[in-house]
């Protein structure tokens, strides 16, 4: 379809609706979402329509309220209109005074005699052409106006006030807040706010002693106003005045929210499918415009806020449904004058009469007027790299009216003159004025980077770095319109932010330039400059936004750029070194100590470009106080700079003669920064500040900019309006998307003006207030006198379980039932609606609650989890505290239930207990969820799944709280999936599987997701909803990454593994082994990912002697064909239909995690064991040789006869596990090859990967013979060691093996770590029943052993010391000289004629005494020695030490294995040096324990 037909079917299907969304018109054309966008864009600008957000709107909306329209009214009653303006003429007399208010949508005209009395009014629709408007009404006054009669004062305002006062020449102009507030003061001298609401705008001003305090506006669009009702009324047929009348009459008010005018169309038709009524839509309407001016514009929560004398004002009060609207939901007595429509007039009028001296006025005559010709034409502006777009309207006399100027060069003024300083400018050039190579320079290519998002905060960093590696850097221009259009294509969604929406055009630019390798690094972690703050993330858009752009720029995903984006964090320039030499080795194989080099010098021009910009507003700020100047904050993100995203507001501030600065320009306060909120983003760190700042200043105000769709701005500018209001500062906030119109602020910026130069004039001074936060908290003394806890619902199938599991342990816990939509509304009292909404049902429970009256608000609290994320949902405890600060209940306090530690109460803590309860509850709640919508939708008896579930659901809270339960954990998993499974259901239908994806609270809250699941239940459908553990596991795991790749310490890692380990073990593998595998109503529990086209990968569990029927693509009992079946012969078996047999699956001998790899292009499949990350594979054990020995009590002990060899392999990356073996060198026998001093000059030398610094001297054909050194957190999480420090005296095992601490090792003993002093054990005289008693001794701990193998233990080397004792008293070459050993014999003495039968013959410096007989014995024992944290290598080619699990002194919680020559063989010892931590181990096969 070419372009013209789709203009015309666009523009057809608006004429019938007047509204639409993209979508809608993607259907109705049958074309994408680009292609109309693109449509949108160009019919926008050729002014056949106005493209919104979402969609589009026809741009002639008329909206008159009751009125009619201007075309009846001109036929109406025409000889009674005649009549009253004779009489009114005869009222107007000299020295009247006129006002003419040019509105968005309506030009309205007032004039008042001496008195202030109304004369004359006009009230019109402008049509888009106001000049002519204002004619209209000029002619209609001079029409009735006596000869002696004199205007003698006139003045302008609205959006058009400069036009018209250019146009007629008029007297002044006045910002329209000021207007209305005059207006509203001469009907109520002691207002406190003014509501007005108008055609395609809202405002609400607050006054405080006669002066402005706030003033609050719509900031995005015109959702709620007047034409927003007018739109909805012609779509259904009727007029304004009809539709309006309808609503006096509803019943039954249809409740539509407060979503934007193009979604809320859907609302609407929605209402009407379900047989709404026209009356209760329009009073639905009325209510949604006064909830979005209450709770999106004013963010009201009670009527108390709005003060005791209200008068509402604008055309849209007109219609009395709005009016009574109002009234009821805000619970308040308003005065609203009847001419409501003229107050901007009538204020403007009483302003030109208070400044009337008797001068006269300038305006033209009124015959002049009437016939006043000019011309209009656009042009660009050239005059600097802006380019703006203007209108030129040229009047007579040479008088001009220029818009779309963001300068005054493009205002046709004089730019000679002295400039206010504007730190913006200054920002675009200190941070982007950077030379890259020329192509002859850069020896290693060419990069591009996109001028987006985190590059705009650090661009000297990336400058400077390609620069130092000889890579040349080509950076995207600023953002024009031309680039936005560039991307368009490739846009995802239109909820972004626009500066999201440009990074797809710079990105397109680069790709037309030619740049095959583009650089878009994933900032997660930004450098911490606030001392104070929690965290340091940078926004989830900016830190990942680089993988949206390759999933959908077409040159990207088809391969033809490579795009690289690592994530990095900025933590410090070590962290950042990490990641970027490993980068740089995979991408361009550049070494490590240049790479070092290159971002050392980056992090230094970084810190210097930041010192710059705070160097340079502390001395344009001191110029400023030097010239008694005033300035603007102009606070944002690092990419407000960018002049297509601020749209010139910075140029146009300085326009007023005010100094601009910006956030990042102001010094850090020293002073306590605690907030409400979490401050966890450094981009929002400094808006606290700025606002910190600036509330101690008479001579600064701020100004936030809030891009349009920036959900984290909900939080931000809370907290930065209760800084500055908190401190009697005026609040200014400007949202801005790509519509780049300044008319509204202008506004908003004039209005802040008046407000500054009233204050001043009246005395209002800041009053500065501490903005630190003192929350309350929840004491040990609130807990034992039983204070009632609310907590949210959030998943009822899983909150049943929680909340009797929390009253076991003493917490009197109230999960809420009130999932409602009175919750909904009490959230968007309490909760910013820019927020998301889930916070505004989390709050709205709470509140709801808490002002029920149901509780003792002094004997209340309330709980909320907090992760720590970087999204909102770590704010939702901030929000709570807000909404009850606003409610005066600031006294109740707000649990965090966290397990970082981010915030701590004295009366609440997770005991491991509780928190092993609760995860066993929360599968339980999964186990619940999968079974019950698995067969709801097909019971016979309908209500008997529900019943079911509630029956199981007592049984598994028995198990959980109640200690002498019949019921255990598996018992209960196991009865729940055998009596869903015997639960009748109709085997023969089919129904659709819908999966519910999506934010956690959204996905498994029925209020969040307007009950979704019965909805699709009800529909024909099942619903297919993941398990809540999935997302716990995702927050383990993600500590993990954040340790491989973000710099986080190896407590992140660890934290990773350990739980995955023990908790999912124990409890995963009853739920999905145990139960769900047998039974064929339930699928397989996967976890798939693609690796290449065809070939599939999934982690499970399952159990002991289990072989499940494994299907691919199992659905319901009824299968779809062909579908594909594991065989136990290794190949994929096809299904053609229900005849064909499915064959058993692999047989798997021992429980545990297992890693299944499909190939569908082979047709065949591989299944490994895993445990922990980075252990050695089935594949790498196959290979090591290994022997039985004989125990004492008969039967074998299977030992790898070589220390273990295992570096990680190549998925762990560069750092790997273990250090290599290093002979000594001639400088010592006994100093390990080393200089002492050499390991220390890099961060690890150690490691034969990626190597630095020091040389390293190990012999890697000796390493892969006798093994690796390794160090604790190496063994036993499989977490490479890092560096080795100099000076580290102590080491401690990893905190789950602490002493005390109870886990249970790889054959599922329970253990609990203890220390075993030598005296105790020296003590011992009945071996095998201190064996049984402290089964500590023979924990079978896997750490990066083989699956299936453990590290030697105790018990391990106790029998394998009787295996020797046997082969040497049998041999003649090596006479026995000892009896057998004991425990205590091995702690006390040396055992001689033990370590003969296990050492090698080669290695060994001295020659120790041998058996004839090592050889056949095969042990294969090396003099390995140790690695030193203190100073090297030691002892090789003299001893050999292993780790020994669980065995050691209470100090250093280690042994020692010795071999060190023929009268010093064998022994254990608890003295340790901790300055050893790296030894080698040796692996030993599981085997059963004897009980």
């Amino acid at each position: 379809m070419l372009a013209e037909e789709r203009f015309g079917q666009i523009l057809n299907l608006l004429s019938k609706q007047r509204t639409a969304t993209v979508q809608e018109l993607c259907e109705a054309l049958g074309t994408s979402e680009s292609t109309i966008r693109r449509d949108l864009t160009e019919l926008d600008r050729l002014g056949k329509l106005n493209k919104v957000h979402g969609g589009a709107t026809l741009p002639d909306s008329r909206f008159q309220a009751e009125e009619p329209t201007m075309q009846a009214k001109e036929t109406l009653a025409v000889p009674q209109k005649r009549a009253i303006a004779a009489a009114a003429a005869a009222l107007i007399h000299a020295e009247d005074f006129v006002f003419i208010d040019a509105g968005s949508t309506t030009t309205k005209l007032a004039l008042i005699g001496q008195e202030g009395q109304l004369l004359y009014s006009f009230y019109a629709n402008n049509k888009g052409n106001p000049i002519e408007t204002a004619k209209t009404a000029i002619w209609n006054l001079k029409t009735i106006l006596p000869g002696s009669a004199r205007i003698a004062r006139t003045c302008s305002t609205g959006y058009g006030e400069s036009l018209l006062k250019s146009a007629f020449n008029l007297d002044e102009g006045e910002v329209e807040t000021i207007a209305h507030c005059t207006a509203a003061s001469f009907f109520d001298k002691d207002v406190d706010c003014v509501l007005d609401i108008g055609g395609q705008d809202m405002k609400c001003i607050r006054l405080k002693n006669g002066a402005v305090d706030t003033i609050m506006l719509n900031e995005a669009c015109s959702s709620g106003c007047g034409s927003f009702i007018e739109n909805f009324a012609n779509s259904l047929g009727y007029s304004a005045q009809d539709f309006a009348k309808e609503a006096l009459f509803a019943e039954h008010p249809v409740d539509l929210g407060t979503r934007c005018t193009v979604f809320m169309n859907s609302n609407v038709k929605q209402a009407q499918k379900e047989g709404a009524k026209v009356s209760d839509i329009s009073a639905g309407l009325a209510y949604s415009v006064i909830k979005n001016a209450l709770f999106k514009v004013i963010k009201l929560s009670s009527a108390k806020e709005l003060g005791s004398h209200i008068v509402v004002q604008g055309g849209t009060f007109h219609n009395q449904a709005v009016l009574r609207a109002f009234e009821t939901i805000a619970g308040a007595d308003v005065v609203c004058p009847d001419i409501a429509g003229l107050m901007g007039a009538f204020g403007a009028a009483l302003i030109a009469r208070s400044h009337d001296r008797g001068e006269g006025t300038t305006m033209l005559p009124l015959e002049e007027i009437v016939n006043l010709t000019y011309t209009t034409k656009t042009r660009r502006c050239g005059g600097c790299a802006n380019n703006c777009m203007l209108t030129v309207n040229v009047f007579p006399g040479g008088r001009r009216h220029i818009t779309g100027n963001r300068c005054e060069k493009g205002a046709g003024k004089s730019d000679r003159g002295e400039k206010a300083p504007n730190m913006v400018a200054y920002k675009q050039k200190r941070m982007f004025d950077y030379t890259p190579l020329t192509e002859e320079e850069a020896e290693r290519g060419t990069v591009g980077l996109p001028r987006v998002l985190n590059m705009y905060e650090n661009y000297p960093f990336w400058a400077t770095f390609f620069r130092h590696l000889g890579i040349r850097a080509v950076l995207s221009p600023f953002s024009d319109r031309k680039i936005y259009e560039l991307g368009m294509d490739s846009i995802p969604s239109e909820s972004e932010c626009y500066p999201a929406k440009l990074a797809h055009g710079h990105v397109q630019w680069l790709i037309n330039q030619g740049i095959t390798t583009i650089f878009h690094p994933c900032v997660f972690y930004e450098y911490q400059e606030h001392k104070d703050a929690q965290n340091h993330y940078s926004c989830p858009m900016v830190a990942s936004y680089a993988e949206n752009l390759k999933n959908n720029v077409e040159a990207v995903t088809e391969g033809k750029v490579r795009y690289i984006r690592p994530f990095v964090a900025f933590t410090n320039e070590k962290v950042a070194a990490e990641r970027l030499i490993k980068l740089c080795k995979e991408e361009w194989d550049i070494p490590a100590s240049e790479v070092k080099a290159a971002v050392k010098a980056a992090w230094a021009e970084q810190r210097k470009a930041k010192a710059d910009i705070v160097a340079e507003g502390q001395r344009v700020l001191k110029q400023m106080e030097d010239n008694g100047g005033s300035g603007i904050v102009l606070a944002g993100r690092p990419y407000h700079i960018d002049p297509e995203i601020n749209h010139g507001i910075p140029e146009l501030i300085a326009s007023y003669g005010l100094t601009v600065l910006t956030e990042d320009s102001l010094p850090n306060p020293e002073e306590d920064q605690h907030l409400r909120i979490v401050d966890q983003w450094v981009y929002h760190s400094r808006l606290y500040s700025a606002a910190e700042f600036v509330r101690n200043r008479e001579d600064l105000e701020l100004i936030q900019l809030n891009s349009f769709g920036c959900g984290l701005d909900a939080v931000t500018t809370d907290q930065v309006c209760e800084i500055l209001e908190g401190s009697n500062k005026l609040y200014t906030v400007l949202k801005i998307d790509e519509v780049n119109n300044l008319g509204a602020a202008r506004i908003r910026i004039r209005s802040l003006l008046a407000a500054m130069n009233q204050r001043q004039a009246r005395g209002i001074r800041p009053q500065p207030k501490p903005a630190a936060y003192h929350r309350s908290e929840f004491t040990k003394e609130m807990y034992q006198s039983g204070y009632t806890i609310l907590a949210p619902q959030m998943s009822p199938i899983h909150f049943d379980l929680l909340e009797p599991i929390f009253k076991k342990y003493g917490y009197h816990i109230k999960v809420l039932a009130n999932d409602n939509r009175a919750a909904i509304d009490m959230g968007l009292k309490f909760v910013n609606n820019d927020a998301c909404f889930p916070s505004i049902t989390v709050v709205g429970q709470i509140m709801d609650a808490v002002l029920s009256g149901k509780y003792d608000t002094d004997k209340l609290a309330v709980m909320m989890t907090q992760t720590g994320g970087c999204c909102r949902a770590s704010n939702y405890v901030g929000f709570i505290r807000r909404a009850l600060d606003k409610a005066g209940l600031s006294h109740i306090p707000v649990i965090s239930l966290n397990t970082n530690g981010m915030e701590t109460n004295e009366g609440f803590k997770l005991s491991p207990g509780l928190l092993f309860t609760a995860l066993r509850g929360v599968v339980y709640g999964d186990l619940f969820m999968r079974c019950l919508y698995r067969v709801r939708p097909y019971e016979k008896e309908k209500g008997s799944a529900n019943a079911l579930h509630q029956k199981w659901l007592e049984i598994a809270i028995d198990s959980l709280v109640n200690s002498k339960s019949k019921w255990s954990y598996k018992a209960v998993c196991s009865g729940i999936v055998e009596a869903f499974d015997a639960l009748p259901i109709d085997e023969t239908l089919r129904k659709p599987r819908v999966g519910v994806v999506g934010e956690i609270l959204v996905k498994y809250m029925p209020l969040a997701n307007n009950h979704l699941v019965d909805l699709l239940e009800a529909e024909g459908a099942e619903a297919v909803v993941p398990d809540l553990m999935d997302f716990l596991n995702y927050c383990v795991y993600n500590g993990d990454y954040k340790h491989e790749f973000l710099g986080a310490g190896w407590t992140s890692a660890a934290t990773a593994k350990i739980p995955v380990t023990q908790l999912a073990k124990d409890l995963y593998c009853y739920v999905w082994g145990a139960s769900l595998f047998d039974y064929d109503r339930f699928e397989l529990a996967r976890r798939m990912t693609k690796s290449e086209a065809g070939v599939y990968r999934f982690d499970a569990y399952f159990t002991a002697g289990n072989a499940p029927e494994i299907r691919i693509n199992t659905v319901l009992r009824a299968d779809y064909y062909p579908a594909y079946a594991l065989a136990a012969d290794g190949r994929i078996v096809t299904l053609n239909s229900a005849a064909d047999a499915v064959p058993a699956g692999p047989a798997i001998d021992i429980d545990g995690m297992r890693t299944l790899t499909i190939d569908l292009n082979a047709m065949t499949y591989t299944l490994s064991r895993i445990a922990i990350a980075n252990c050695m594979p089935d594949d790498a054990a196959a290979a090591c040789p290994s022997k039985a020995f004989r125990t004492k009590d008969g039967g074998v002990k299977i030992w790898m006869t070589r220390n273990l060899n295992w570096n990680g392999g190549p998925e762990i990356g560069a750092m790997k596990l273990g250090s290599r073996l290093v002979p000594a060198y001639s400088g010592s026998a006994t100093s390990g090859g080393y200089d002492p001093q050499d390991p220390y000059i890099e961060r690890n030398p150690a490691y034969d990967e990626e190597e630095s610094g020091g040389s390293v001297k190990g012999d890697q054909a000796v390493t892969d013979r006798h093994g690796r050194l390794y160090t604790l957190d190496e063994i036993l999480l499989g977490t490479p060691a890092g560096g080795l420090g100099r000076g580290i005296t102590s080491i401690e095992w990893p905190s789950a093996y602490n002493v005390g601490s109870t886990f249970v090792d790889a054959v599922g003993t329970q253990i609990t770590a203890r220390v075993f002093k030598s005296a105790e054990m020296k003590a011992v005289t009945d071996d095998e029943r201190f064996f049984a008693e402290n089964p500590a001794l023979s924990a079978q701990i896997q750490g990066i052993c083989p699956y299936g193998w453990h590290i030697a233990n105790f018990r391990d080397w106790y029998d394998l010391a009787y295996a020797a004792l046997e082969a040497s008293r049998g041999d003649g070459t090596y006479p026995v000289r000892e009896e057998m050993l004991t425990i205590a014999k091995l702690v006390a003495t040396n055992a001689n004629n033990v370590a003969p039968w296990l050492r090698t013959q080669e290695g060994w410096n001295s020659t120790p005494a041998r058996a004839a007989g090592a050889d056949a014995f095969d042990f294969n024992l090396y003099p390995t020695g140790w690695r030193l944290n203190k100073n090297g290598y030691g002892q090789y080619g003299d001893t050999a030490h292993s780790w020994v699990p669980l065995i050691g002194s209470s100090a250093k919680k280690t042994w020692r294995l010795n071999n060190v020559k023929a009268t010093s063989n064998y022994w254990f010892n608890d003295n340790l040096d901790a300055g050893n931590p790296a030894v080698g181990i040796r692996c030993v096969k599981n085997y059963k324990v004897k009980k």
